[in-house]
C-alpha cells in the first residue's frame, strides 16, 4: 500500500475515533467509575466487536447483516437500553454511600469486557461504517482481502489508542471528582455519560 494512501487512512481514522460517540462516552464513564485497568478490558471488548464486523467486511459476509437487519437492530436497542439503565442506576445512587473506591471492585473482568462488547458488537452501524470506509483505500491491482484485513487491523489499533487516551482522561477526572465535595456531581456525570452513550447507540 502506498504511503500517501496509508497516511490518509490513518489520519481519517484518528479523526473519526476522536469524535465523541457511544464508545467515547462509555469509556470515559467506565474509567471514572472503575479505573483504567477495568476499562482497558472494556476497550478490548469494544475492539472485539469491531473485529467481528471487520471480518464480515473482509470475507464478504455482509449479506448476514442485511438479511438479519431487524434482529441486529433489536439487539442494538436492547444494548442501548442496558447502557442507559447503567446510567440511571448510577444517578440514582446519588453518591451518598458509594465512593469511587467501592465501585472499583464491583465489576468483574468478564463483565467489563462484555459491557464494552455491547457498545460495538450490537451496533450494525459499525459494520456499515467499515463496509463504506475501508474499501476506499484498497488498491485494485493488489489482493483486496489482504488489504482489507491490513486496514482493519490498523483501524482497530487506532481505535484502541484513541480510547486509551479517553480512558486516561476519565481516570484523571475520577481523581478530581473523588473529592467528597464533588462526589455527588461525579456520580451524576458518570450516569449522564452512560445515558448519552446509550442514546448514541440506540437512536443516532
Amino acid at each position: 500500500m502506498e504511503i500517501s494512501v496509508w497516511s490518509a487512512f490513518v489520519g481519517l481514522s484518528f479523526i473519526y475515533c476522536l469524535i465523541p460517540g457511544p464508545s467515547v462516552c462509555f469509556t470515559v464513564a467506565h474509567s471514572m467509575q472503575h479505573g483504567i485497568n477495568r476499562t482497558n478490558l472494556s476497550i478490548i471488548g469494544q475492539i472485539t466487536g469491531n473485529a467481528l464486523y471487520i471480518a464480515l467486511v473482509c470475507f464478504g459476509l455482509g449479506s448476514l447483516i442485511e438479511d438479519s437487519i431487524e434482529i441486529f437492530y433489536a439487539v442494538r436497542y436492547i444494548g442501548a437500553a442496558y447502557i442507559i439503565y447503567l446510567g440511571i442506576r448510577q444517578i440514582a445512587s446519588g453518591g451518598l454511600d458509594l465512593g469511587f473506591a467501592v465501585n472499583l471492585g464491583q465489576k468483574s473482568r468478564i463483565k467489563s469486557f462484555l459491557d464494552g462488547f455491547v457498545i460495538c458488537g450490537t451496533n450494525p452501524k459499525t459494520f456499515f461504517y467499515y463496509a463504506a470506509f475501508l474499501p476506499q483505500f484498497v488498491i485494485p491491482q493488489h489482493g483486496r482481502r489482504i488489504q482489507l484485513m491490513a486496514l482493519g487491523v490498523g483501524s482497530m489499533a487506532i481505535a484502541f489508542i484513541s480510547l486509551a487516551v479517553y480512558n486516561y482522561a476519565g481516570e484523571k477526572a475520577k481523581n478530581y471528582l473523588s473529592n467528597k465535595k464533588y462526589l455527588r456531581y461525579g456520580h451524576y456525570l458518570i450516569g449522564s455519560l452512560f445515558i448519552i452513550a446509550g442514546i448514541f447507540l440506540g437512536f443516532l
